[in-house]
């Protein structure tokens, strides 16, 4: 678990290690810790916009719980008013009543009926009691069944009940229409006798307040109902449901809401406000969440927006500021890594280091481009200079070499041309004369240091015969060339100090003669060139000195001097870029192997 996690960090710390990750991450560290603040304060303030939404639906069925009181307050004034007119006819026997009395009562009970926009008014008395049996507003006591009160019921206050048919006398309704009601009553009985004295029922239009349920709320999604204890629904927003039972999870509820209090029940999909009434119903207001969530879209839809286009700004702001930050810095890194001093900036990294801005507005990042601009134009101006000072010193070695030709050859040779002329053979020492002179003229009349291989080979041929005038014609060589190999360029006088080699260190006892073998071939991008003899060879100790040498790149004017020479030569770039190889052992002869690039063209 350990090597795992130490993999993850080390994966993690690998992938932010570069300067434009690291920015990145800062930018956007630093733009999301107030955008993630932001969310919470946006979310609390969604959790507030459902609150508030909420309050106001609560403080609107406050205010319809408080007029339906006040409508129910009318009706027990109403009922309070009758007790009184009841109670006073109740008192005075029959004999005693009089018509102008009952009317008085009859003539109230039609202006609270009016007055309080009641669906009627019932008054009940003893059979004994009634002078006026009219059966509009007066009933005799024994008709209470009818109307669905039974004679048994006991009460010491107001009751309130729905009735769904009420037998309205028929001059009250000529249509025969069946009305629901709203039902208010009250009964007296004697307090010794338990005998009923009188009753009466007070009913209203349950549509009225159906009216002021439906009116309240214009939205479907929130419903409102008045409901007994028992849970019948007396009037609703939605008039259908008059008559009917509530939810059964509601009924529940309802052992739960008592006194004042009101009570808020919330479930997956509807919140349930239970608000008890004076008179012992209850006002019942549902809310279903999607009248919440749609109010809320809105708002949901303007935060979540601005989230968007801020995490967008957020990100698109990183990646330009970090890309802007580090590009420069990228490129600069780049043009320092991958930087040869030998062949310096390329164009394009110049011109991309070396953008114009004014003086004042340069950067840290800005001033270390340009540093690194100069730094790069000092560099190459030394190199410059050292390459010419190099040049330079090659020519004056290149220079010196020439002059330097082996002094005793050219004695070696005038000394022949003189034996020649005092033993009578002229013809020879003219030869000499004119191939010594051909010799010298092809060696020094080119300024270049770079000349055809068919002229180094013509200056090697020269050099041969002369040396084989001096050696009595002991001498034979061969040259073996591929077809157009002749055509490529090769650092001037480099075969001479090996063709010099050969003679000094390849003459064989069994033989007496020297025997050169001369060939160049191609070899991929190359030119091989091999020099053999087949003579006494060298010894270890030599062939180690001149390997020495070579290696080293180094020229002694004291000893090796030709050697070294052509070895130093021959590997700059300017001339070929080539290897010596020197392969000798006692005995076996020597091979020397040059190779150099296939150079079609030269111009100094």
């Amino acid at each position: 678990m350990k090597d795992q996690m130490a993999s993850f960090r080390r994966t993690v710390c690998k992938s932010f290690s570069s300067y434009h990750s690291k920015i990145l991450l800062s930018l956007l560290f630093c733009g999301l810790i107030p955008l993630v603040g932001t969310s919470f304060l946006l979310i609390h303030t969604i959790w507030s916009g459902k609150e508030q939404i909420l309050d106001a639906v609560y403080q609107s069925d406050t205010q319809l719980t408080m007029e339906i009181d006040n409508r129910i307050g009318q009706i027990q004034s109403v009922i309070d008013s009758v007790q009184y007119s009841m109670y006073a006819i109740s008192q005075t026997p029959a004999d005693m009543q009089e018509k102008t009395e009952v009317s008085s009562v009859r003539n109230t009970l039609s202006l609270y009926q009016s007055t309080f926009n009641l669906l009627h008014i019932f008054a009940f008395l003893p059979s004994e009691n009634m002078i006026s049996n009219e059966g509009i507003y007066f009933l005799p006591l024994d008709e209470l069944d009818r109307f669905g009160i039974s004679s048994s019921t006991p009460t010491s206050s107001t009751f309130w009940f729905y009735q769904k048919h009420i037998p309205l006398p028929y001059v009250l309704n000529i249509d025969k229409k069946d009305y629901h009601s709203i039902g208010a009553g009250y009964i007296l009985r004697d307090q010794v006798s338990k005998d009923i004295q009188y009753a009466f029922l007070v009913y209203m239009n349950p549509d009225e307040l159906s009216s002021i349920l439906s009116g309240s709320f214009s939205d479907d999604r929130i419903q409102s109902f008045i409901m007994t204890p028992a849970g019948q629904i007396t009037a609703s927003s939605v008039s259908a449901s008059d008559g009917q039972m509530a939810d059964s999870s509601i009924i529940a509820s309802l052992q739960e809401t008592s006194g004042s209090s009101v009570r808020v029940r919330m479930n997956s999909g509807t919140i349930t406000r239970i608000s008890p009434l004076s008179n012992g119903w209850f006002h019942v207001t549902t809310i279903r969440s999607s009248y919440v969530n749609e109010n809320l879209k809105a708002t949901l839809f303007s935060i979540s927006l601005i989230l968007f286009l801020t995490v967008a700004s957020i990100l698109l702001v990183s990646a330009f500021l970090s890309q802007s930050l580090t590009s420069r810095v990228s490129l600069l890194s780049k043009a320092m890594r991958e930087y040869n001093p030998a062949v310096g900036l390329s164009e394009k990294t110049q011109t991309a280091l070396g953008f114009r801005k004014p003086s004042g507005m340069l950067d840290e990042i800005d001033e270390l481009s340009h540093t690194f601009l100069r730094m790069d134009d000092s560099i190459q101006s030394s190199l410059a200079s050292i390459m010419e000072l190099s040049l330079s010193g090659e020519r004056l070695r290149y220079k010196l070499l020439l002059a330097q030709i082996n002094p005793h050859f050219l004695y070696n040779i005038l000394g022949t041309i003189q034996v020649c002329i005092h033993t009578g053979k002229p013809g020879i020492a003219d030869q000499m004369i004119a191939e010594l002179s051909q010799f010298y003229r092809l060696a020094l009349r080119r300024s270049t240091e770079m000349i055809r291989i068919r002229d180094e080979l013509e200056i090697a041929r020269l050099y041969l015969e002369l040396e084989k005038a001096c050696h009595n014609g002991q001498l034979t060589w061969q040259f073996h060339l591929e077809d157009g190999i002749e055509n490529y360029y090769i650092c001037k006088f480099t075969l001479q100090p090996f063709l010099e080699n050969c003679i000094h260190y390849g003459y064989s006892e069994a033989d007496k003669c020297v025997s050169i073998t001369l060939s160049a071939v191609y070899l991929d991008d190359k030119v091989q060139i091999t020099i053999q003899d087949a003579g006494s060879g060298m010894s270890k100790e030599k062939l180690q000195q001149l390997r020495a040498v070579i290696e080293s790149r180094s020229v002694d004017y004291s000893k090796n001097f030709g050697i070294g020479s052509v070895s130093w030569r021959i590997s700059s770039p300017s001339y070929g870029n080539g290897t010596l190889k020197i392969d000798s052992a006692p005995g076996e002869g020597t091979i020397v192997t040059i190779t150099i690039d296939q150079i079609e063209e030269y111009s100094e």
